[in-house]
């Protein structure tokens, strides 16, 4: 006879219960990740950044919302039972899918675009599962910036990837954003 090990599903009540005196974390097949990384004044100050350009882009052209690392996405389960939740450096929803019912609540949805800016203390597995999770559950692109060569690699749902080292473009989710990358690094 063999004994049977059942964890108890996370739901959105343990995630808010948690983030009251914690960081936030994410959740990888139904299980918290464990500590949340420490990111450092280089990634602080590369999302804030991308940030102020992001918003002032999107802002006017009302073409939708840019959230900063504090928006869970729960890319698989419902409230009762969080399967999958990542927490993105940066995010954006198009203004057709930011509606939810609960606005005090999660997004029950993959962003258009995740951005993550990479830390030190980040692995590239980690990196790397961020990415796939993101694009399996329907985000148009995933935005990998790189502080160390100084790069940003926008990665498709197709599993393309294109490299950009000068200037940053939008493509077909923020179609006109451009960005000097010296804007970020330096």
């Amino acid at each position: 006879m063999t004994d049977k090990v059942t964890t108890k599903p996370i739901t959105a009540a343990d995630v808010e219960a948690w983030e009251v005196h914690n960081p936030p974390q994410e959740i990888v097949n139904g299980k918290w990740t464990g500590t949340p990384k420490m990111a450092g004044q280089e990634h602080a100050r590369i999302s804030m950044r991308l940030s102020v350009a992001l918003f002032t882009f999107v802002n006017a052209r009302d073409l939708g919302e840019v959230y900063g690392d504090n928006l869970n996405y729960v890319l698989e389960g419902e409230p009762g039972n969080i399967v999958r939740m990542r927490i993105p450096d940066l995010s954006f929803v198009a203004a057709n899918r930011t509606s939810t019912p609960d606005e005090k609540g999660y997004y029950y949805l993959a962003p258009d675009l995740a951005i993550e800016v990479i830390s030190p203390t980040e692995s590239k597995k980690e990196t790397v599962e961020k990415i796939a999770d993101y694009l399996r559950f329907g985000a148009k692109q995933v935005w990998a910036v790189d502080p160390d060569p100084r790069t940003v690699t926008v990665h498709l749902p197709d599993g393309s990837t294109k490299v950009y080292s000068e200037t940053l473009t939008g493509g077909d989710v923020l179609p006109g954003f451009v960005l000097p990358l010296k804007q970020l690094f330096e």
